[in-house]
């Protein structure tokens, strides 16, 4: 990235401790990173390397141990606990491998039910649209496939219209088919944000697929809670393009 754009997120000698039987873990060990506005941000590696607990301290879903993190300017170590949920509810759309979806509620209400949570929230019905549900609208959890689910739950992360989308394992239950079908809503939910100041978005998926992070424009590979390498994707692609 240009020096001249400064990033969203700089994480700085981050470490988080979590105990164990015989002491403490650490989940994350000293690792820097930096994220870009705009940008689309893919985290991969083994199982245990830390790609969850990064994205959870991104989120504000947990605290740092040590180090420092910065998002949008803020030092996140300092936030109070209301300060902390308000960057949840205003900022931050996540999206889950497991969906979340209340089962209860039709794939619309899933979906208002987190517009009601922000002051500016887009039309439940148009996000639905662009996620190519809209006649879904009114099926509940259940009445759909898992690949329709997770298009649910991507309209009810994108619906707030966040500033930072969050991905963890998005596609890991799906078929090849479904999950070209989500990565292309949320590649374009990045590319054709706009480009203002205070609403640029950019995502950060976290991911134990390396085709995956061919749609990437960066790629972080995580190794025992630190950060071993960073790269362009060496033969980037479109999310209808990938195969595995």
């Amino acid at each position: 990235m240009p020096q001249s754009i400064q990033p969203c997120v700089r994480l700085t000698d981050a470490v988080k401790t979590f105990s164990s039987g015989t002491g403490f873990v650490r989940a994350l060990d000293g690792l820097s990173l930096d994220v870009y506005p705009g940008e689309i941000l893919a985290v991969t590696g083994e199982s245990g390397c830390g790609k969850s607990t990064l994205l959870n301290m991104i989120g504000g879903m947990d605290e740092l141990t040590e180090g420092r993190l910065e998002v949008f300017g803020r030092d996140m170590t300092q936030l109070s606990g209301k300060e902390r949920t308000d960057y949840r509810r205003l900022d931050v759309g996540f999206i889950f491998q497991d969906y979340h979806l209340v089962p209860e509620l039709s794939a619309l209400e899933n979906v208002a039910l987190v517009a009601g949570l922000v002051p500016d929230a887009l039309s439940p019905r148009d996000v639905l649209r662009s996620v190519g549900l809209e006649a879904q609208a009114g099926r509940f959890p259940g009445e759909l496939s898992g690949g329709q689910q997770q298009r649910v739950a991507v309209a009810r992360a994108l619906v707030k219209r966040p500033r930072l989308l969050l991905a963890d394992e998005p596609t890991a239950a799906l078929d090849l088919g479904s999950a070209k079908e989500v990565l292309s809503v949320l590649v374009r939910a990045i590319r054709e944000a706009p480009a203002t100041q205070d609403k640029q978005a950019y995502l950060i998926l976290v991911t134990h697929n390396r085709e995956i992070t061919r749609i990437a424009d960066r790629v972080v590979v995580m190794k025992s809670g630190r950060v071993c390498d960073v790269y362009p994707p060496p033969e980037p692609c479109r999310a209808d393009e990938l195969e595995w």
